[in-house]
């Protein structure tokens, strides 16, 4: 579950030494939702999360939108069923609490 925090805390690209580590949600959230624009969403999304956990097979992934800016996600990651709702909000908090912890323990957030 960390592993999916950290994940979804982190912009795609915004750690210099891990240019391909981070979440994809946030460069969707303003775009118009439509059917090609979620496609490409899963694919990637589906992408990332089969990086992050090869241990487990990610199956059963549904990206929904119930309002605007908010992106829904439901996925199995091995036998275990994840659902995160991301907005810009969440997110930016995810990441100022993530910065915060790497501060104190003294490691570099980029």
């Amino acid at each position: 579950m960390q592993r999916i925090q950290v994940w979804l805390s982190v912009k795609k690209g915004e750690r210099p030494l891990f240019p391909n580590f981070g979440c994809c949600i946030r460069s969707y959230m303003n775009m118009p939702m439509t059917m090609s624009i979620l496609k490409a969403l899963k694919g990637q999304i589906q992408a990332e999360l089969e990086e992050l956990f090869p241990e487990y097979t990610v199956s059963n992934l549904r990206i929904t939108v119930p309002a605007r800016n908010e992106i829904d996600t439901k996925v199995n990651i091995g036998a275990y069923p994840v659902e995160f709702l991301g907005n810009a909000a969440s997110l930016n908090e995810m990441n100022t609490r993530l910065n915060a912890a790497l501060k104190d323990l003294g490691m570099a957030s980029y």
